[in-house]
């Protein structure tokens, strides 16, 4: 399966990494690389509970058009 996945540094220089279409999943690395198989790592466990737990895996995913700055006035 392929799923989509975030990551952002914040503030204090942490990674952390998402994957929106499991419902709290987080991670949080010292580098890019170090949240990026984090995160790969959790994804296969959640997988891992869910087939072991029988609960399906539904997964949407869509991208959406979001107008912001000047563009987004001159739509109004």
């Amino acid at each position: 399966m392929t799923f989509i996945v975030t990551m952002h540094q914040d503030d204090e220089g942490t990674w952390i990494g998402h994957c929106p279409v499991i419902p709290g999943l987080r991670v949080e690395g010292t580098t890019m690389d170090e949240a990026r198989y984090r995160l790969w790592e959790t994804i296969q466990e959640r997988l891992e509970e869910f087939c072991e737990q029988g609960i399906p895996i539904k997964v949407h995913v869509e991208e959406m058009e979001i107008p912001f700055g000047i563009e987004a006035t001159r739509r109004n």
